[in-house]
């Protein structure tokens, strides 16, 4: 049986400190949110993670909210939470009904807006 990579794990609690973590420690660090791609990727040896900083502690990055610019999604926001709110039903249906329909209920109840725009990966039916 394959053994997956072990790395240092931080689970700050404010963003200060994640800032330090990733300048201590540069290219070495991955920012982990919900996981459904990096920690699959880092057991696949798929990924190097020396560092993984778990950002699930920083509440301040999962407000969904009306401001005057439009909506605000925080990186941490999960599919589902995004699909559930009031106000992104309401005022941005096409958001609520995209979030709806990723992955089934368990990949929704953890894929992060964040994580899924920073993992790099792209969709293979262009």
């Amino acid at each position: 049986m394959k053994r997956a990579s072990s790395f240092e794990y931080y689970r700050p609690t404010e963003i200060s400190e994640v800032c330090s973590i990733l300048l201590e420690n540069g290219p070495r660090a991955s920012l982990l949110a919900g996981g459904t791609d990096l920690l699959v990727r880092i057991k696949r040896s798929l990924h190097k993670a020396d560092v993984v900083i778990d950002l699930g502690a920083l509440d301040e990055l999962r407000v969904i909210e009306a401001r005057p610019e439009g909506l605000w999604i925080g990186a941490m926001a999960n599919a589902a939470e995004i699909a559930s709110h009031g106000l992104v039903k309401d005022r941005f249906s096409a958001v609520a009904r995209s979030a709806r329909v990723l992955g089934a209920n368990q990949i929704r109840n953890m894929a992060t807006l964040g994580g899924g725009l920073s993992s790099g990966l792209r969709c293979q039916f262009r």
